[in-house]
């Protein structure tokens, strides 16, 4: 994955119903990190279930890959921030105008980390 742009995120709501999101992510290691703003869907889906699946995709969410198992764990403020290079340094421009957007609508940044649950990743 490590030359992949986007990963689809696979979280559940509290129906058991998944929700599929295309997004950004860097890696560290074994985990891969994603990043949204506080009270995003994906991350109210994972504060009430950890429990979600990745799979490599195109741009759109078209998949390229096979789904790999995950547990999600959202980051404090300092631990999110901490995240903002990474992302700058893979995704450049782009990454500066949606910090600029988020600025403007005074949102905030919410690191998401990922860790595998299957051996094979």
């Amino acid at each position: 994955m490590k030359t992949d742009q986007f990963i689809n995120l696979e979280t559940y709501r509290k129906s058991g119903a998944a929700v599929v999101t295309p997004v950004w992510f860097v890696e560290r290691g074994d985990k891969r990190y994603v990043r949204t703003w506080v009270g995003a869907g994906k991350a109210k889906r994972l504060r009430n279930n950890p429990a979600a699946r990745i799979q490599p995709c195109g741009r759109r969410g078209e998949p390229m890959g096979e789904w790999r198992s995950v547990n999600g764990r959202l980051l404090d403020s300092p631990q999110s921030l901490a995240l903002a290079e990474d992302f700058r340094r893979k995704y450049g421009l782009m990454t500066r105008f949606f910090d600029v957007l988020n600025a403007l609508r005074r949102a905030q940044w919410q690191g998401i980390e990922l860790t595998n649950v299957d051996a094979a990743i």
